[in-house]
């Protein structure tokens, strides 16, 4: 059958005219373009993201994300691991857990909880000073050299030199802890935690 004979047959049984086919036509060619595109578009989606405090400007893409990002989130989670006192240590845990991976949560959390029990019985207080950090991206690891203080009471009684690993995983806009342990000052990033003393 003829173009012009079917479009005729079809205004006559429809009462569609010739115009409103061809835009009807046009619109069928446009979405199968634009769903053309759509199959062959770049979906790389970068953004900027704020951590809950800034101090350095980053970039974050897709699963990835820039050193001084996962320096800065690194920082602020083992903050609140670290500087506890025995009033703020349950909440700085339950704080940290929001962030915590599925398969790291029970780990982190008994290790958390623990701690702060710990501390409100002694009285005790701790106090992270970062000395050097060493971010490696290709696994979002990052590693944090300081100084461990603690206090009971009012006073300061040890000061240890420590390393702590925090690694993260960065999917879908938002940040999850893995892991967080301190770890051996000469070879962070090994797979084997620090042997625990001081």
């Amino acid at each position: 059958m003829h173009i012009g004979q079917l479009s005729t047959e079809i205004a006559f049984r429809t009462g569609i005219t010739r115009a409103t086919q061809a835009l009807i036509a046009i619109s069928v060619a446009t979405n199968c373009f634009l769903g053309f595109e759509l199959a062959r578009a770049d979906r790389t989606h970068r953004e900027t993201m704020v951590p809950p405090e800034i101090h350095k400007t980053f970039w974050v893409e897709d699963d990835n994300v820039a050193p001084e990002y996962l320096e800065q989130m690194g920082l602020f989670l083992l903050k609140l691991a670290l500087d506890n006192t025995p009033v703020n240590a349950e909440y700085n845990a339950k704080t940290l857990l929001k962030y915590a991976a599925p398969a790291s949560y029970g780990e982190l959390q008994n290790a958390l909880l623990a701690n702060a029990h710990r501390l409100a019985e002694d009285n005790a207080a701790t106090m992270f000073s970062v000395r050097s950090v060493t971010p490696k991206p290709s696994d979002k690891s990052i590693a944090f050299a300081g100084v461990l203080t603690t206090y009971i009471g009012d006073k300061r009684v040890s000061e240890a030199q420590k390393t702590y690993l925090v690694r993260l995983r960065y999917a879908e806009g938002r940040c999850y802890v893995l892991e967080l342990r301190e770890t051996a000052p000469r070879t962070p990033f090994l797979d084997e935690p620090a042997a625990q003393g001081g």
